[in-house]
């Protein structure tokens, strides 16, 4: 092959590969969620957790549970939302918490049996100047 043609063949070559690179497909889910051991990556938080139990006897009592660590010298307000499904869910309680790193808080409501129940938080975290730097939402898993 003359030199002529392999200089050619190497261009096209090469232009092949930088169209392949520059032409990926991405893919996204139609709803966010996480497998069990897999939890998203956040740039401020250090954990966030949420979770629900409801203790089913005479009277259904729902024990929410919401608690969140940032990483040093950030601050955190947590929104959480007691929601029941109902056709669409709909809100039955909510509360804000807000501590300096380390948020815990813990609720405790009266609820109907026959409904599904979740909670869902939204974690707000500052910076030292009050600047909001990150927010996040999580769901507890849906209990009925």
């Amino acid at each position: 092959m003359n030199r002529y043609a392999l200089r050619n063949t190497l261009s096209t070559l090469a232009l092949f590969v930088v169209l392949c690179l520059l032409s990926g497909t991405a893919f996204a889910a139609g709803e966010c969620s996480t497998a069990e051991g897999i939890s998203p990556r956040y740039a401020n938080i250090a954990s966030f957790y949420v979770d629900l139990d409801i203790s089913k006897g005479l009277t259904w009592e729902a024990s929410c549970e919401v608690s969140a660590m940032t990483k040093s010298s950030y601050t955190a307000e947590i929104f959480a939302e007691l929601q029941q499904k109902d056709g669409t869910w709909s809100t039955l309680k909510s509360w804000w918490s807000s501590e300096s790193s380390v948020i815990r808080s813990a609720k405790t409501y009266s609820v109907y049996s026959g409904f599904p129940y979740r909670v869902k938080a939204t974690i707000y975290v500052y910076d030292s100047r009050g600047n909001l730097v990150e927010s996040s939402e999580k769901y507890s898993s849906t209990i009925s």
